[in-house]
């Protein structure tokens, strides 16, 4: 029994030196000195930015085309304004691609070029004419297309996304590009301001 209780004690002893000597080693462990921490600037939290808006529709994805080809990699996002209720001018879809083909032919001798022919969904090949918030407009538009023969356009009522595109930190460059590109689209603003860093 003694020899039981001898082994014990030198068990204990033996632990409680390994414990000791682990938490001296933790102990001696330094914490590395920052070099040159003086020389450490937290950067603003706050940067200058160009907004860019209010686009919706048609005018929507022709701002995304234009602004894609300034190449502004990392600098880039677009907003969610809103959700609208805005009134769809359009030509419903057509079975075959040939009637579609057909009726942008006829759209196009008439003079009329600004439609995008829709790709997926529901909605492939039909033709969207005019996305317009008003709905006096809408109708006084769908009036002249008739007249002009297009008897097969319709209006109708669809909620859309509003978006605002944001430059951070623009460049002189790009500031200029900006400016010409706002002035194409016609209602748009182009505003300087700062936004919340990425």
């Amino acid at each position: 029994m003694k020899i039981i209780f001898y082994l014990f004690l030198i068990v204990n002893v033996v632990f409680v030196v390994i414990i000791h000597f682990s938490a001296d080693n933790q102990a001696n462990i330094k914490t590395p000195r920052l070099l040159n921490s003086e020389k450490i600037k937290l950067l603003p939290t706050r940067v200058s930015c160009l907004e860019w808006g209010d686009f919706f529709g048609n005018d929507l994805r022709r701002a995304e085309t234009a602004i894609t080809g300034l190449e502004l990699s990392g600098k880039l996002s677009q907003n969610l304004i809103d959700v609208i209720a805005a009134y769809w001018v359009y030509i419903p879809p057509f079975s075959r691609t040939r009637d579609t083909n057909r009726e942008i032919r006829k759209l196009k001798k008439l003079g009329i070029d600004n439609f995008q022919v829709q790709e997926e969904g529901a909605w492939h090949n039909a033709i969207s004419l005019a996305v317009l918030r008003d709905k006096l407009a809408a109708q006084i538009l769908l009036a002249e297309l008739k007249n002009k023969g297009i008897a097969k356009a319709t209006i109708g009522e669809r909620n859309i996304k509003q978006i605002k595109f944001v430059i951070r930190e623009p460049t002189v460059g790009v500031h200029a590009k900006m400016k010409i590109m706002a002035e194409k689209f016609v209602g748009s603003q182009l505003v300087a301001t700062t936004c919340a860093r990425l």
